[in-house]
């Protein structure tokens, strides 16, 4: 599970989506269907070919039973949140709110960019 929730608003659209920071768990157990339901597209496109390749390059068991499938979704999910929020801040989204007990465990993680 993520150990903070940033949330984020887009002043022109008046969107707000809540964005999970850390390793996703999600995404190592539901694969593609993570961005899939934060419409994110690009990383819906990306992970398909994983997950395809996974299941030929494996012993022909689901992708998450292959060794490289799991070492590959691994490693996506170390780092998908992180590329998650820096896409909505590029789209335009900025950071609208984080609760206390989250700004503490980011200053704890991160502490190098509050020095």
């Amino acid at each position: 599970m993520a150990y903070a929730k940033i949330t984020l608003k887009n002043n022109e659209s008046g969107a707000v989506k809540e964005a999970p920071l850390g390793f996703s768990w999600s995404l190592l157990f539901c694969g593609m269907f993570v961005p899939l339901a934060r419409r994110d597209w690009l990383w819906v496109l990306i992970l398909v070919v994983p997950t395809i390749l996974s299941v030929w390059v494996g012993p022909g068991y689901f992708a998450y039973v292959s060794a490289f499938g799991t070492l590959l979704n691994i490693a996506i999910a170390a780092v998908y949140n992180r590329i998650y929020i820096r896409n909505l801040l590029h789209r335009g989204f900025v950071i609208s709110h984080i609760e206390e007990k989250d700004l503490n465990k980011i200053k704890q993680k991160n502490a190098e960019l509050f020095a």
